[in-house]
């Protein structure tokens, strides 16, 4: 998981800073997540939502590739991620109004991420 945490930061802040997720980082990077999870299955099916959503413009090709680097590690809480992700895009936008405007969607993926994390170590504490 430490894996996963350092790649969202490095992730969210170059997507921040140029608006670009770097291939020569997210290709190898989804390599060796597969490698290690061994959650092929979710990588693809997180990376096929995620290319939904690209086909409609919600975001690029680097979330794309991000989306599926969070399945293989966060297998069904991808897509919970993902609706967490429109959520809070669509809050932003909303706020702030930048509707035709660039947004860099790395942050907002990597704050999903760790709200859900958080929320099923909370969940795993109240069952116990």
């Amino acid at each position: 998981m430490i894996f996963l945490i350092v790649l969202l930061l490095f992730f969210s802040l170059t997507d921040y800073l140029w608006f670009t997720i770097p291939n020569i980082v997210i290709i190898p990077a989804l390599v060796i997540a597969g490698i290690i999870t061994g959650n092929w299955l979710w990588m693809a099916v997180a990376g096929l939502v995620g290319a939904l959503l690209y086909n409609r413009k919600v975001w690029c090709g680097g979330d794309v590739k991000l989306l599926a680097l969070v399945g293989a590690f966060m297998a069904w809480q991808a897509i919970v991620v993902v609706v967490c992700t429109i959520a809070l895009i669509k809050a932003y936008r909303r706020g702030y109004s930048r509707q035709g405007k660039k947004l860099p969607c790395a942050p907002f993926i990597a704050i999903s991420c760790g709200v859900v994390m958080l929320m099923g170590r909370l969940i795993n504490v109240y069952i116990q």
